[in-house]
């Protein structure tokens, strides 16, 4: 399963980050260096989001986490965001975990 942190507003998608693939670096980083610094690049990652979405409030933004199966890679949820955005930023909506949102609240979102 992956753990994907995503924004998006009305203009579409403006990140899309699998986060459970640099949690896995950062393991692994840690595991092979006894000289490595301790950030958290999850952190990070939401901290940029956040600042973007605040400074585009005029775009609606939303900050969603949600997971996906194993057999779903990285390309197919680009592809998707790429060419269907408001089915996944529906799915998002319905299965993921709300983290932001700074424009109005609607009953019929437009990406």
């Amino acid at each position: 399963m992956s753990i994907y942190l995503t924004m998006f507003d009305n203009e579409g998608f403006d990140g899309l980050v699998n986060i459970s693939e640099i949690e896995q670096q950062q393991f692994l980083d840690k595991l092979s260096s006894d000289d490595i610094l301790n950030t958290n690049k999850v952190n990070e990652v939401y901290t940029i989001m956040k600042l973007r979405a605040r400074m585009n409030s005029q775009r609606n933004p939303e900050i969603w986490s949600f997971n996906v199966s194993d057999d779903i890679d990285h390309q197919d949820i680009l592809t998707m965001a790429e060419e269907s955005p408001q089915t996944l930023a529906d799915f998002v909506r319905e299965n993921g975990t709300m983290h932001l949102e700074t424009g109005q609240r609607t009953k019929q979102r437009i990406i």
